[in-house]
């Protein structure tokens, strides 16, 4: 296989590096002497929480100023919470957690933020003579890696058959696979909207993601505490938690007025709001406690996208078992470890 990386020097690079132990030390200090609670999000990613955040219901709710601050990757979430500038993540990607907590990193996952099967695939450039999955030997592949889009293209490529190997495969950030598709630079490209709907502009899915679901590959985003900070903080994550879905009662309630909001928040249209929302779910407290969820499928998953990342290279080693950082408790008790 033929992988290609972006120089890079950013958090995000530097935290599949290793941790060290004295900057861990140090970073849970500073989380438990916070004033205020910083959130990491996606930029262009319109979710339920938007609502209350322009509402103010997060700041009444917690008890504190909550300040949302953007992150093009999940990894870059990662790596900010590692320096002491953000408590939480919301939105981030299943692999960036899966590495950091691999890594040493003493982050949780206290629930599911979004899933979105239809918003995140890869995509076959017009033109580029890709009529089957079997025609991508000696093609070029863009895909931002270590994302749930890296997982989600590996896994792909094992059920239809194809040998990754084969490939030339290019790490890029989404918008910069969209760009490189419209050069004709790649003839496949994987990401997530709203980067995904201008790669449809130039070709058509490889595989639809009612197929990727039938192969158990959800996809979902998470969100994600410091687990020195929430131990200290049970109550404030649990309230974070009831408003985010407080957000999404609303949204189901009031659909064209959070749309609105949504859309000014996300800084994208209300159309294009409208059509990623509808492929999106924002699962609440009793379906994240079932099985099909935190109970039990979430840990799973982890351990698979772990297996997977090591097969290909990503990591040098998985965790036995990631249930340890699962932590539903949250959501049902505020003294929750």
């Amino acid at each position: 296989m033929s992988y290609h990386r972006k120089p890079s020097s950013t958090p995000g690079r530097l935290l599949r590096r290793g941790l060290c132990g004295s900057v861990l030390a140090l970073m849970m200090g500073a989380y438990a002497q916070a004033a205020d609670l910083t959130v990491a999000y996606f930029p262009g990613w319109p979710t339920t929480h938007q609502v209350g955040e322009e509402k103010g219901w997060f700041n009444e709710a917690v008890g504190m100023d909550v300040q949302f601050r953007e992150f093009d990757t999940g990894a870059a979430m990662a790596a900010a919470m590692l320096s002491g500038d953000v408590q939480v993540a919301y939105s981030m990607g299943v692999i960036p957690f899966v590495i950091a907590v691999t890594q040493g990193a003493p982050l949780d996952l206290v629930g599911v933020a979004v899933t979105y099967s239809e918003n995140d695939n890869c995509v076959v450039r017009n033109g580029s003579g890709i009529a089957s999955p079997l025609d991508l030997k000696g093609k070029t592949v863009g895909v931002p890696f270590g994302t749930v889009s890296h997982y989600k293209m590996l896994k792909t490529f094992e059920n239809v058959g194809v040998d990754v190997g084969t490939m030339k495969v290019v790490d890029m950030a989404p918008p910069d696979v969209a760009a490189a598709m419209t050069r004709g630079d790649v003839d496949l490209g994987c990401g997530w909207e709203p980067a995904l709907s201008s790669m449809l502009k130039n070709g058509e899915l490889l595989v639809s993601a009612k197929e990727q679901e039938s192969w158990g590959l959800k996809v979902f985003d998470v969100i994600v505490v410091n687990r020195d900070f929430a131990k200290q903080n049970p109550e404030k994550i649990s309230a974070f938690l009831s408003t985010v879905d407080r957000s999404t009662d609303f949204y189901q309630a009031n659909a064209a007025e959070a749309t609105a909001i949504i859309s000014k928040k996300a800084g994208i249209s209300e159309e294009q709001t409208r059509s990623i929302m509808a492929k999106f779910g924002f699962p609440k407290r009793e379906e994240q406690l079932s099985q099909a969820w935190l109970g039990k499928d979430v840990p799973a998953f982890l351990k698979g996208v772990a297996d997977v990342m090591v097969a290909n290279g990503e990591m040098d080693k998985a965790l036995d078992d990631y249930s340890p950082y699962v932590k539903a408790g949250y959501y049902t008790d505020t003294t929750a470890p």
